[in-house]
């Protein structure tokens, strides 16, 4: 069987565009702002680092406003991979019109792709200090999807096979969750040096869909391609219900949905997938002006109990080609395939709890300051996703003019990228404090001819982050003067 750039080559083609293009749309979000980090200034900043105490005795975030952060990732592609103006042709054309490259195209994916998103709304923030403690409230609406996809997957699409090739598609997965959080944290300073903060996480699960053990190949032949897939998806769906065939096979083409849950249907989401979690931080001065930092967060699971779907295949199929009318639509090969490989590739299903663990992330600090205004930053962010290690650097430099004020810029190495400009400003009237954040400035933009419109076309992530709390007891010099004795 010879593979060729048919309709089937290009139907399949479309589908794997658009959700690659979903990497870089405005309805992706992603990780925690790394500018963050160190923006004191900002009382939300001890999401990155529990230990980390505001200036302000107490502040209040207006609901659904602060925080609001959002985040588009994707490993591999950016705009101008994808689409661009062509001077001869005076129109935008595709990485699949025949004068574009392909080959050009497909250099951009590594053995494994990946496209992030995470939204965090904040229904509930406060904190106030205790002495030398300060306590923290959060109730957080939090979305996430984390889907790979290998390299291996779109060449085939696009270039086809060779024969006796064995293709790994081994690296398809996605792990999906939505939950709200509910967090308390505490830190304590013990000493001018040393500061500590832990905050402890009750997990409410909504949603989720995961997959594990994924084990997918393709043995090419000229005759016969084996196709031996491997995988378990384990699911909790409210509003879907997916029936069971005759056989006790799940039935896809049934599937039901329900967009208007009675009440006890959300309670019971609350009240089954339940979960727990962790973050710890710290904070040491070894010398005046230079401190060291790291916290370890999302440390955690949710138990998911309700509406589960606990999908399992193991099993391998021979394709050796089908007839083509060549006086028909050729597309029709394709399902053909699909057809031949329905009763092949059954999922058996069960309906057991489950549970999936949170994607811990490791922050490693070192900050100087080189005035009391001015101070320099690194910071190492490690997240672990699907047992890989995704890393991510960035250094900032952080300038506190006057007191109400600041401002931060930090360059960032992430996602195979180099040009990651950050920026981030927090700004103090009265009681109102606004701040700005975003780990990622374009820095290139594009125009198309005649276009008033210009886009990032070098972006692989965008993200921004703003917020707007009530803050009070923001004073030091009240506190010093409060903790000065009467008589010297």
């Amino acid at each position: 069987m010879i593979m060729t750039q048919s309709k089937i080559y290009k139907k399949a083609g479309i589908i794997i565009i658009a959700v690659i293009l979903s990497g870089f749309t405005g309805n992706l979000f992603g990780q925690q702002s790394n500018t963050l980090y160190y923006m004191r200034e900002v009382p939300q900043s001890h999401f990155l680092n529990p230990a980390t105490q505001p200036d302000c005795g107490f502040y209040l975030g207006l609901p659904g406003i602060s925080p609001f952060y959002i985040n588009a990732d994707n490993s591999s592609l950016s705009l101008k991979n994808v689409l661009w103006y062509d001077n001869e042709l005076d129109s935008v054309i595709t990485f699949l019109h025949p004068k574009a490259n392909l080959d050009d195209f497909l250099k951009n994916f590594g053995k494994t792709n990946y496209i992030t998103e995470e939204a965090d709304l904040n229904l509930v923030s406060f904190g106030f200090r205790v002495s030398e403690m300060f306590f923290s409230v959060d109730v957080t609406l939090r979305e996430s999807m984390k889907f790979s996809y290998p390299g291996d997957l779109v060449k085939f699409i696009f270039e086809g096979n060779n024969s006796g090739e064995v293709l790994d598609f081994s690296g398809l997965g996605i792990d999906a969750n939505n939950y709200t959080a509910v967090s308390l944290g505490v830190s304590k300073k013990f000493s001018e040096e040393l500061s500590v903060g832990v905050k402890g996480k009750l997990l409410f699960g909504l949603a989720n869909l995961s997959t594990s053990n994924t084990d997918i190949h393709v043995n090419t032949g000229i005759d016969q391609w084996t196709l031996q897939s491997k995988f378990n998806v384990n699911a909790s769906l409210p509003g879907i219900t997916i029936p069971t065939n005759s056989d006790g096979n799940l039935d896809f083409e049934n599937m039901k949905f329900d967009d208007n849950l009675p009440v006890h249907d959300y309670t019971k989401m609350f009240t089954k997938n339940f979960g727990l979690g962790i973050d710890m931080g710290v904070h040491y001065k070894p010398l005046d002006k230079l401190t060291v930092s790291a916290s370890l967060l999302d440390l955690g699971y949710i138990r998911w109990k309700s509406y589960t779907y606990n999908m399992t295949q193991d099993a391998s199929f021979d394709f050796q080609g089908a007839t083509v009318d060549f006086n028909n639509d050729s597309s029709d090969i394709g399902q053909m395939l699909l057809d031949s490989m329905k009763n092949a590739f059954t999922l058996t299903n069960s309906n057991d709890p489950y549970t999936t663990l949170l994607n811990g992330k490791l922050y490693l600090g070192v900050n100087y300051h080189v005035l009391d205004q001015i101070s320099f930053g690194l910071l190492s962010r490690s997240e672990m996703i699907k047992g890989k290690i995704r890393q991510q650097f960035t250094l900032s430099s952080n300038f506190y003019p006057f007191r109400g004020f600041a401002a931060t810029i930090s360059y960032s190495i992430m996602n195979k990228t180099y040009d990651n400009l950050g920026f981030g400003i927090s700004t103090r009237l009265g009681p109102f404090s606004l701040y700005f954040i975003s780990d990622n400035i374009p820095l290139t933009y594009d125009r198309i001819k005649s276009s008033p419109v210009i886009i990032p076309n070098n972006a692989r992530t965008f993200n921004f982050r703003l917020g707007l709390n009530l803050v009070f007891a923001c004073n030091p010099q009240k506190k010093i003067m409060k903790d000065k004795p009467l008589i010297y």
